[in-house]
Order: structure tokens, then sequence, then C-alpha cells
């Protein structure tokens, strides 16, 4: 459900952007765009999470893969996940979902009273006309609170606490260990 601010939805018939209404259902593979300088806020359904676009986000949510709660497919943009702190008597442990970026798919699990984010903008070619390929973007993963367990391309799972950013450009030197975020 969009719950706050304004995000336009493609229509593929009419082949035109129109606005959403508040509190608009969104369905699987609908084309989402978050224009600048404003934001969008989701609420995840069956879940305490929440998903920011901040202007500039291009996207969709996809049918998720039990157990994820949601997966979205983020073509660019800045994205933040928050989850409060649960008040039911069983609160849901983690929340788990995907992020797809071109062909990678960055599989998230988030602790309670966790805020993360993720930006994701395409590379810029080194020659004229150069196709982008599968390695398209340039991402960064950063946490503000709690923690983020991610399990990347390379399926190996990292976790990243809280003030830590994690780069996820393709074909880059990762660093064994989360780094500090650099301060904003």
């Amino acid at each position: 459900n969009v719950t706050k601010g304004m995000l336009l939805r493609y229509d593929a018939l009419g082949e035109e952007w129109g606005t959403l209404p508040y509190r608009s259902r969104i369905m699987a593979g609908e084309q989402l765009a978050c224009p600048e300088p404003l934001d969008a806020l989701f609420t995840i359904s069956k879940t305490d999470c929440e998903v920011t676009c901040i202007g500039g986000v291009l996207a969709s949510f996809e049918p998720p893969k039990p157990p994820e709660a949601f997966s979205l497919n983020l073509k660019q943009g800045k994205v933040v996940f928050a989850r409060a702190e649960s008040e039911s008597e069983d609160p849901v442990q983690n929340v788990v979902f995907t992020v797809v970026i071109g062909t990678d798919v960055l599989r998230f699990e988030l602790d309670p009273n966790t805020r993360c984010g993720l930006e994701v903008h395409p590379k810029l070619s080194e020659q004229f006309e150069q196709s982008p390929g599968p390695n398209w973007y340039q991402g960064r993963l950063w946490v503000d609170a709690g923690t983020v367990r991610l399990r990347d391309r390379t399926k190996s799972p990292v976790v990243i606490a809280a003030r830590q950013a994690l780069d996820l450009t393709p074909n880059q030197v990762a660093a064994d260990q989360p780094q500090p975020a650099p301060a904003m």
C-alpha cells in the first residue's frame, strides 16, 4: 500500500504514466516511478516493514518466493527499508525479502528495529555507444540501525551492522568486511 508521498504507475495499455492515489494497492509487475524531489512510502502487508522510495526511483514489485515477504526489482534510485520494534507478543524475528538488480538477486534479512538503505545507479560507459552488459550498475548498501544479513551473487552471507556500508558494484574487489559508513 502507498501510504505517503507521490508515486507514478505505468499504464502499458495507454502507454502513459499516471499518479497513484494514497492507499493504492500495488500489483506485482507494475512499473513504478518516484519523481524527484519527492518520496513515496509503502507499507508491506503482513510485515512490520516499510519501504521508502526517494525521488528518482524506477522499480517494480515482483511475486515473492517463500519465505520472502516481498521482492523488489530495482532499476535505479535510493530505497530505504525500515522495521520498527514489534509490539506483538509473537514478533516476526526477521523480515526476508529480495532485491533484483539486473541479473543479480540480493537476499536481505532485517532484524527488528533495523533501518538500511540501498542506492543503485547506472555506470557511465567508458566508450561511445558501449553496451552496459550484465554488470551495468553501481550499488551501495548502508545500515543506519540494527543488523542486515545479505546473500549476494557469491551466495556467501555477509552481516552488516549499524553505521556500516557495503559496496555492491559488480566487478569490484569486495572488501572482506563491511566498512564504516561515511559521515553524511
